[in-house]
């Protein structure tokens, strides 16, 4: 699942969790997705969150928001529904919108 254009709870949260299950067992793992969750939930996840994609001529969002075509956006939703952007963990996320992808991911 490697990717810059995919969060990093896809790529580095899920692979981590399988090693800690083959390494450490199944409790340890998943306290660790636990861990991760709970970060996402309270707004401090900025990194498993944010993700990179190189912006194309279809991508108004984030041609709205400020980048360039052609450019690399790193962002995260701030607003998933309306596709409003953040581009800092200062400005935040959509949490609920991450806390469900996630918890999909998970299951």
């Amino acid at each position: 699942m490697a990717g810059r254009d995919k969060e990093a709870f896809y790529t580095q949260a899920i692979p981590a969790f399988l090693r800690i299950w083959v390494t450490e067992g199944k409790e340890a793992a998943l306290s660790f997705i636990r861990e991760v969750s709970d970060e996402i939930r309270s707004g401090k996840g900025w990194r498993w969150v944010v993700r990179s994609h190189r912006v194309g001529k279809g991508d108004k969002f984030l041609i709205d928001a400020g980048f360039k075509v052609g450019e690399t956006a790193t962002y995260a939703y701030k607003d998933k529904k309306r596709k409003i952007v953040s581009v800092s963990a200062e400005d935040g996320y959509d949490v609920d919108y991450y806390t469900k992808q996630f918890k999909a991911v998970v299951e």
